[in-house]
């Protein structure tokens, strides 16, 4: 991936990008105590850009490992999104948030559902879900079925999927990567509505 500056309040906010531009776009977020470099590890970067998406990975500001050190509220990274979605990746986009940007994500989707196609929820720490406001996005939610911090959602919506990796715990990713690449290239590529 190659590493590029994207300017957000007269800030530098390093970004990561990969694949052919103008495909399908997806933005992935990583948890608190990782960086980018995580998809790579476990080849989810090159598991999309193997089904022709345009891969872009935001190191999330704030977060111990990411290279953005920045400090900005939950506003501002909103704000920050909403802004790098239209600017770069021209709406219309997928949304990926691993567990406290899971969190990011779900809030964000919530108040901008209108910039996404799709969501996918990877062990996300939340406290609760208006699906009501999710109705034009297909969701998928990842969860490892050892996750000690965060639970699958109670009940869901038509335009929910769940996915629960057995044996993995909250970084399901990191246990079991085929798997965990598969659902979600799996969900990138049908057409649930």
């Amino acid at each position: 991936m190659e590493k590029e500056k994207f300017i957000f309040d007269d800030k530098e906010i390093l970004y990561f990008h990969s694949g052919a531009e103008g495909n399908d776009a997806i933005l992935l977020m990583h948890g608190y105590n990782f960086s980018t470099q995580v998809w790579i590890d476990v080849g989810l970067v090159e598991k999309l850009k193997g089904i022709g998406y345009e891969v872009f990975s935001l190191d999330v500001p704030g977060f111990p490992k990411s290279e953005n050190k920045a400090k900005l509220s939950q506003d501002d990274i909103e704000r920050l999104l909403e802004k790098f979605i239209k600017d770069k990746m021209h709406s219309n986009a997928v949304l990926l948030g691993a567990s406290a940007s899971g969190r990011i994500a779900l809030e964000f989707a919530e108040k901008h559902a209108h910039l996404l196609r799709k969501l996918i929820l990877v062990d996300p720490v939340y406290e609760s879900v208006d699906f009501g406001k999710l109705n034009g996005i297909d969701i998928l939610g990842i969860w490892g079925g050892n996750d000690p911090i965060s639970k699958p959602f109670r009940s869901v919506a038509s335009n929910v999927k769940l996915a629960i990796l057995k044996g993995a715990g909250h970084a399901c990713y990191l246990d079991k990567p085929d798997e965990f690449n598969s659902i979600v290239a799996n969900f990138l590529k049908e057409q649930m509505r």
